[in-house]
């Protein structure tokens, strides 16, 4: 007999978007946290004063890291949700939280991957991410500035292709859809590079990914997400796995097989 009950739980509203380090964009965002109750935004180049988060409201949690000026931050707007900074794990372009929501518990990291750096020391902050959460779930949302048709980007860049391998080697999941809209777009082009990532624990609870329904005031659309389901069986633990089934994801991780085969053997 089966003695597991369900459960109603509702899910985290989330969005995540580039700010670009504009007032105007910030307060537009606030401006959408309140009115379609938003519980979390990951942020990527909030507005900073002074090195310093600013125009956002006291009555909101903002949580970053480090001395110089920020480029990845976590606002709540939720006194429900239990969040900690994990400052270990953070700094200015990377901040990762513990978030506790009715029994459910998540790992989530707003990362900005610099064009100029070397991408691999980016994707060396995620695996650190990772490793120092063995059997957490885990959400990592991204400004990588990187493409690759493996997102549904028109073309795959040398960044992208050292993100694809990172991704598939190290199983995590991409929660992007297939939609007509860039995650990137000015008058002079367009691009996906703003990616939803996670792992297997936590890819069951993602649901309703969407990119450039709400207005952003920014060069990169607003992501919205929710995490967490309608309705969860008491007892049950989901750990499923999610396959990236286009035609490029199958050639890259044949290609990604067989280069581990002929290093192994």
């Amino acid at each position: 007999m089966d003695r597991t009950t369900n459960k109603q739980i509702p899910p985290l509203k989330c969005v995540q978007v580039n700010v670009q380090h504009s007032r105007a964009s910030t307060s537009n965002l606030i401006e959408h946290m309140t009115t379609n109750k938003i519980d979390i935004a990951f942020i990527q180049e909030p507005y900073n004063i002074r090195n310093k988060l600013a125009g956002i409201p006291k009555h909101m949690k903002i949580y970053s890291q480090g001395h110089g000026r920020k480029r990845a931050a976590v606002i709540v707007n939720n006194k429900n949700l239990d969040v900690v900074a994990i400052t270990q794990l953070s700094e200015e372009d990377g901040l990762v939280i513990e978030a506790k929501y009715h029994n459910f518990t998540f790992i989530g990291a707003s990362m900005y991957f610099d064009i100029l750096r070397n991408v691999e020391e980016d994707l060396q902050k995620i695996k650190n991410i990772i490793d120092g959460n063995p059997g957490n779930g885990i959400i990592f949302l991204v400004d990588s500035n990187a493409r690759s048709k493996l997102w549904y980007d028109i073309q795959t860049n040398p960044r992208g292709q050292t993100v694809e391998d990172f991704i598939i080697t190290n199983n995590l999941y991409l929660a992007n859809n297939n939609i007509d809209k860039p995650t990137f777009e000015t008058n002079w082009g367009r691009s996906w590079v703003d990616l939803t990532l996670t792992n297997s624990r936590l890819l069951k609870y993602i649901s309703n990914w969407d990119c450039g329904v709400e207005e952003s005031s920014s060069d990169h659309n607003l992501i919205a997400l929710e995490i967490g389901e309608m309705t969860q069986k008491e007892g049950t633990h989901f750990d499923t796995i999610k396959y990236l089934v286009n035609e490029e994801s199958f050639n890259k991780f044949d290609n990604v097989l067989t280069g581990i085969l002929i290093k192994e053997f």
